[in-house]
Formats: structure tokens, sequence, C-alpha cells
């Protein structure tokens, strides 16, 4: 299917003179609402991996603990594991 097909699936072409419009144009406007719509899918999942991958990029494997970056009293990082 094409832009100008789904339009006139729809029923557009009962209340507009679709012969008018160009395909291009159409089929252009179609891609970027069905690019938007992808948005509630990706970012979400963009939020919540780009953390972990850019810690496995770095080669690092202390994943953040939830603290909030809390630090002690000499201002470095807390660090449970030492314990």
């Amino acid at each position: 299917y094409d832009g100008m097909d789904i339009l006139y699936m729809l029923g557009v072409d009962q209340h507009f003179d679709l012969t008018q419009w160009s395909p291009e144009l159409v089929n252009a406007l179609v891609a970027a609402e069905v690019n938007e719509i992808g948005e509630f899918v990706r970012l979400p999942l963009i939020v919540t991996t780009t953390p972990r991958v850019a810690k496995w990029i770095r080669g690092t494997t202390d994943y953040p603990t939830g603290d909030g970056g809390a630090t002690g009293a000499t201002g470095d990082k807390k660090d449970d594991r030492r314990s």
C-alpha cells in the first residue's frame, strides 16, 4: 500500500478531492506520522537501556545502585562492594 491507497481505504475521498493531491507528498506525510507513532515504543526503551549499554561499552559492570549518587563523609562515592 501507499499513502493514497490508505486515504482511499479510510474514505477520505468522500470528503476531499484526492486527485489534486501529490502522491509523493502524501507518502512523505504518512511516513512521518508512522515514525512519530513509533516514539511511544522507542523512547521508553532507549531511556531504560542507555545507562546499561554505556557501561557495557566502557567495560564496567558496576551498575547504579539507586542511592542517587550519595557520598560519604570524605566526599567519596559509596561503594557497598568494599565491605
